[in-house]
């Protein structure tokens, strides 16, 4: 009998707080002890910054996106799987679990390829990370605080961010497209899911962090969202989980009775103006690629709330928002 397969995307203020982090892989336990495979995607944005100002180094953002330079790669790299990827595998491990830490980068797994952004206007418009920040704390539309909370640096790769929708066709007339270098920062191009299958047939976990290399050798950084989606759409899971700080999409966030409780694939593209902003475009965006890529269904949950993923795995419940193709 196949076994049911999902893959979370983890992430957000259930990564940095350490009783949430042991919550979480005790119910990770649980769900695998139960028969579940168990696949887990994570960035680092949090770790991701404290590495880069210990080292001294200045993140320079375009529209606020992250431009990445080979020293901070390197520094990024050691944070998302020196830090992150090895503290998750040991907690998993002491549950009883088999954990494996890995990067997109292991056994040629995922293949990028160098990400460039496009703007409207000159390409002289840069800044910090507080001044590229985005939305207002608090709301749902930027629920990682400007938009790269833990998918290291709000790089989606359709390049729609929170803060450049307002605008329509004739707003931009007559203006130019600028193509941005952003370093070392990737799209995904492929995933080959063979080393994740093996993993799970075996019985053991894989933790993946979301650094890549293309098909010369080339790391990149690459949006956790987006490798996340990816990844879940070669597995073709059961069921994708994105944890978020919020209990879901809102219509009028933060009334609880406009929770979005199910919705179709094809009425997302109408919610990027209104509902969807900010650090929840990735999040959204990558729920598209793996619904497309025949994943049964996305699920976006409160990670704050670890009973939620048992509810919805384990008991059948429906908490969060369910996003279906239909």
């Amino acid at each position: 009998m196949k076994k049911k397969r999902i893959l979370i995307k983890y992430g957000g203020n259930a990564m940095t707080s350490d009783e949430l982090k042991k919550e979480i892989t005790a119910i990770i336990a649980q769900i695998s002890k139960a028969g579940v495979e168990v696949v887990l995607v994570h960035g680092g944005g949090p770790f991701i910054n404290r590495a880069l100002e210990a080292a001294g180094i200045v993140s320079e953002f375009f529209d606020g996106q992250r431009h990445t330079t080979a020293e901070a790669l390197v520094h990024i790299e050691k944070a998302l799987k020196g830090e992150v990827n090895s503290t998750l595998v040991g907690l998993l491990n002491r549950t009883g679990l088999r954990a494996v830490g890995l990067s997109g980068k292991d056994g040629l797994m995922v293949t990028a390829e160098k990400r460039w952004h496009t703007r409207i206007g000159d390409g002289n418009q840069v800044g910090n990370a507080d001044e590229n920040a985005g939305g207002k704390e608090g709301e749902i539309e930027d629920d990682n605080k400007g938009g790269n909370g833990d998918d290291n640096g709000g790089v989606t790769e359709s390049g729609i961010e929170g803060g450049n929708k307002s605008g329509n066709g004739d707003d931009n007339a007559g203006e130019k497209e600028v193509r941005i270098d952003l370093g070392q920062v990737g799209n995904v191009i492929s995933v080959d899911p063979l080393l994740i299958n093996l993993m799970l047939s075996n019985g053991y976990i894989p933790v993946i962090a979301c650094i890549a290399s293309d098909a010369a050798g080339n790391d990149y950084n690459i949006n956790a969202d987006m490798l996340a989606g990816h990844i879940a759409a070669a597995l073709i899971v059961d069921q994708y989980i994105v944890l978020t700080d919020v209990d879901g999409l809102f219509r009028n966030f933060p009334d609880p009775g406009s929770l979005i409780r199910e919705i179709g694939l094809s009425e997302l593209p109408r919610l990027y103006r209104d509902v969807v902003r900010g650090g929840m475009i990735p999040k959204v965006q990558s729920c598209e690629i793996a619904l497309k890529g025949g994943v049964g269904r996305a699920v976006m949950l409160n990670g704050t709330k670890p009973a939620q993923i048992r509810e919805l795995v384990l008991e059948n419940g429906t908490p969060g928002t369910v996003i279906l193709i239909k």
